[in-house]
């Protein structure tokens, strides 16, 4: 029991010691996401009605349809990527159609410069001095279609900075 009592007395005189050259102050402040869309979470853009004569042939693609998203109180490095989800097709990077028209019809997305943009690896676009950034959005197949239908989809974008 002495020799427990005794471990015990000196179990404090034990500890580690600690020499530093340099002391560093960390220090900040957590605050709510500034950098945001302006207006709704949600877009709806509607495409053009579309001859299928006009996406008959293998690679075809429409006139394409400008989409136009402004953000605010973004710092200059702000990206916008799109996701990579269930509805970008893996093989053409396009959105898929979720609607019962035709199958082999996507929606490609492409920079506001006409770039076809792959969803499957998109590393984001940097906004414009102005907080902007433009897309550019085209029916696309790469087999041909033959038959019309309806067509709906849904992408995702996130905000880098």
């Amino acid at each position: 029991m002495k020799k427990l009592i005794a471990a015990l007395v000196l179990l404090p005189m034990t500890a580690t010691a600690y020499a530093y050259d340099m002391e560093v102050n960390i220090s900040g402040k957590i605050v709510g996401s500034t950098c945001s869309f302006t207006g709704n979470k949600s877009m709806d853009v509607l495409m053009p009605d579309t001859p299928t004569a006009s996406l008959k042939n293998a690679g075809s693609t429409s006139n394409t349809v400008e989409m136009y998203l402004q953000l605010q109180n973004c710092p200059a490095v702000t990206k916008v990527k799109w996701e990579h989800t269930q509805n970008v097709d893996s093989e053409t990077g396009a959105l898929k159609n979720t609607a019962d028209g035709p199958k082999d019809l996507y929606v490609q997305v492409l920079t506001g410069s006409g770039d076809t943009i792959d969803l499957t690896k998109d590393e984001g676009q940097f906004l414009s001095t102005t907080q902007d950034v433009t897309y550019q959005l085209r029916y696309y197949t790469p087999t041909g279609i033959t038959e019309g239908g309806d067509f709906a989809t849904q992408g995702y974008l996130t905000i880098i900075y």
